[in-house]
């Protein structure tokens, strides 16, 4: 065996580069080939200590959103197994979520099963083996892995912002302990920043930032952050750029700059500064750019007859019901139907159903209703009866499902900031616009009322979320969660 006095780092190159392929993407099956900041991370991360052996034993890497990281994680996880400086190595892949998990491990598997090493390693949809060791690679999902009790040696765990709550937490905790019964045992995290510090992610960052300043003494602690300046004016064309490449090592590699100055203008500032600057970033009180959707309005009368999709928020008394209809063309246009929202004065008012009944049914006979998107609660019996009349028209669609709105709000503020779709300039709607706020959450930023028991509403913006989500798909012919959707028939 070939040893390297200050570094595993020239082996594990050399390694990654003669013997792995690309497991994911355009690439899939071409040969791994490392950029300069990639081996300089892997000399650094693989120091060898002057016992002879790795000299970190915990390490976190921050870095912003598409710079190959998974595919990094993986071909390092794979060294591990197969690279002969351990014997019988037990590693644990581990993300906070199912699919990036997976993202994880299939990235792993395919850099094998599509390159010269396929004959020598089992696989199956979990865990992959080395044919004749003992050693083994197995995927980790924390939000419902049982992990007493294992004996892996090595840890790698994507996305660490998305590893909240109390039972991820745990997990964490469990891997990280099992690490401290094994000779070398070798934890590596690896995450674009989460809103605040005081989560999983954030108090590891603080933990390295004071390693990093002296005030803790961790010698066997690795901390690597490609992290904009904060002090950088990013409304300067040349600062953006600056900070775009602080925090992005694979700018104008294979990650366009131009696509990331164009995502500045697309989403909040809060969240390009979480996932491509690599900053904490909190967002603010309100959801859209000021003056932003005051520049949309298009007062012109949508034609009877109009090819339509009609989104249904509905509540019983506090909150406000609204029904938003979206035309189905290039740039969408949304038009109130109608808003049944609760007098300041009358505590005893209930959403008028018959009105709300009454707006459908013209509706239906004015336009060409292709869908009629409902949010559920408190609404079933009227949703069997719309149902009765038009049959798979009507479909639920349930905005507690948080990552589908979290996906349909994305695609609602990047369209209103490019401009992507107008509106009637309904006083109303732009209220409940003014009135969201933005929560954030593990799976992405999605909006809410600014307090649960705020007279402020939203209701006409979560129907016209939900219009402009399912118009635009019709339009595109792309229904990401379409199997997800409950369809009532008859």
């Amino acid at each position: 065996m070939v040893k390297y006095p200050h570094s595993l780092g020239p082996r594990a190159i050399a390694w990654i580069e003669n013997f792995l392929v690309i497991g994911s993407g355009d690439d899939l099956g071409k040969p791994f080939k490392l950029r300069d900041w990639q081996k300089e991370l892997i000399y650094d991360l693989l120091t060898i200590g002057g016992n002879g052996k790795l000299k970190y034993r915990r390490a976190l890497i921050i870095m912003g959103k598409g710079n190959g990281k998974s595919e990094l994680m993986s071909a390092i996880a794979n060294f591990f197994l197969l690279g002969g400086t351990r014997s019988n190595p037990t590693i644990a892949l581990a993300a906070g979520s199912f699919d990036q998990a997976n993202i994880l491990y299939q990235s792993a598997r395919n850099q094998i099963s599509e390159g010269p090493l396929s004959p020598y390693v089992e696989m199956t949809e979990t865990k992959m083996y080395p044919k004749g060791a003992a050693g083994s690679l197995e995927r980790i999902v924390s939000s419902h892995s049982t992990v007493d009790g294992k004996r892996n040696d090595i840890f790698i765990a994507d996305e660490i912002h998305e590893w909240t709550g109390d039972r991820k937490e745990r997990v964490h905790l469990v891997m990280s302990n099992n690490l401290q019964k094994r000779d070398q045992g070798f934890e590596l995290n690896i995450s674009t920043p989460s809103a605040n510090q005081t989560d999983l992610l954030g108090r590891m960052y603080s933990y390295a930032k004071g390693v990093q300043d002296g005030s803790i003494d961790d010698p066997t602690f690795f901390f690597k952050g490609y992290m904009a300046d904060e002090k950088l004016d990013l409304s300067d064309p040349k600062q953006l750029e600056q900070a775009i490449r602080q925090a992005n090592p694979a700018i104008d590699d294979f990650f366009p700059m131009e696509n990331l100055k164009n995502r500045f203008k697309e989403i909040p500032e809060h969240e390009f500064r979480r996932y491509h600057l690599a900053q904490f970033a909190a967002s603010k009180a309100s959801w859209l750019p000021n003056d932003a959707w005051d520049q949309l309005v298009d007062p012109e009368e949508i034609p009877e007859g109009t090819d339509i999709v009609m989104g249904f928020d509905g509540s019983v008394s506090n909150d406000a019901s609204a029904l938003i209809g979206c035309t189905i063309e290039e740039v969408p246009k949304l038009f109130v139907i109608g808003i049944w929202e609760k007098p300041y004065h009358d505590q005893d008012w209930y959403v008028p159903r018959h009105e709300v009944h009454a707006a459908i049914e013209q509706s239906f006979k004015k336009y060409n209703v292709i869908e009629l998107a409902c949010d559920p609660p408190s609404w079933w019996q009227e949703i069997d009866q719309w149902t009765e009349m038009y049959g798979d028209k009507v479909l639920i669609y349930e905005t507690n499902y948080r990552k589908r709105m979290v996906r349909a709000c994305d695609k609602f503020y990047t369209a209103v900031c490019t401009q992507a779709l107008s509106h009637d300039g309904n006083d109303r709607l732009a209220a409940h616009m003014d009135h969201a706020t933005i929560k954030e959450t593990a799976a992405g930023t999605y909006i809410t009322k600014p307090s649960k028991n705020s007279p402020l509403k939203i209701d006409a913006a979560v129907g016209a979320i939900i219009a402009f989500d399912r118009a635009t798909s019709k339009r595109d012919n792309d229904d990401p969660e379409d199997k997800e959707f409950k369809l009532i028939t008859i």
